[in-house]
Formats: C-alpha cells, sequence, structure tokens
C-alpha cells in the first residue's frame, strides 16, 4: 500500500518537474533523502549498517524515477542519512516506522 502511495507521489511530482524543465532560467534538482530507525542491522543481510540501508533506499527511488517516470539523471540526486535525522526521538515501533523514510526534496541545483 505504501509503494502504491509512494509511485502516485512521484508521478505527481514527475509531472510538476516536467513542466519546470521546460522553464529557462529554473535549474531544479530532486534530492531523494534517505533515512532509517536506529535499530541497528545484524551485518548479516545485504547492508551492512544503517547508512547502507538509508542509500539504497534512495538509490531505488531515484533509479525507478529516472527508468519508469523517465526524470533525466541529472535532475536527481540520491543521498543517505542513516538514523541521524530522526523526525521523532521516541522509542516505540510507530515512531521507528516514522523514521523509516524517504523525503524528497525539490530545490535548486
Amino acid at each position: 500500500m505504501m509503494a502504491m502511495f509512494l509511485i502516485g507521489v512521484l508521478m505527481k511530482l514527475c509531472s510538476q518537474s516536467m513542466v519546470l524543465a521546460t522553464c529557462e532560467g529554473i535549474n531544479w534538482i530532486i534530492r531523494v533523502d534517505g533515512h532509517t530507525d536506529n535499530v541497528p542491522l545484524s551485518g548479516q543481510g545485504p547492508f551492512a549498517d544503517n547508512w547502507e540501508l538509508s542509500q539504497a533506499r534512495a538509490l531505488w527511488v531515484v533509479r525507478y524515477m529516472i527508468d519508469e517516470l523517465g526524470i533525466p539523471p541529472r535532475r536527481l540526486s540520491a543521498n543517505g542519512f542513516g538514523e541521524y535525522q530522526p523526525v521523532t526521538t521516541e522509542d516505540t515501533p510507530e515512531a521507528r516506522a516514522q523514521n523509516r523514510r524517504i523525503e524528497l526534496k525539490l530545490t535548486e541545483q
């Protein structure tokens, strides 16, 4: 369900960004920021730590935006912040779920 919501947001953002791409004088970029909760990874899976996991989340979204939505790669940036920029510091499953996220920021290049 969350994936479908994300795809809908990306499609809406894509249509808006394509309009921006045709505007002269606007040098924009979509910054895709990946975040994790503060639970350490075991190191046994595909990611060594939360830094790698957050970067992989962001990179997956960037590749989707390139491959499926046609956004030019020069207009995208994938960034991983690990657990170090939480939206909440509460120690509950709900709070940790809020910290596992992707943020999209439309900004000047």
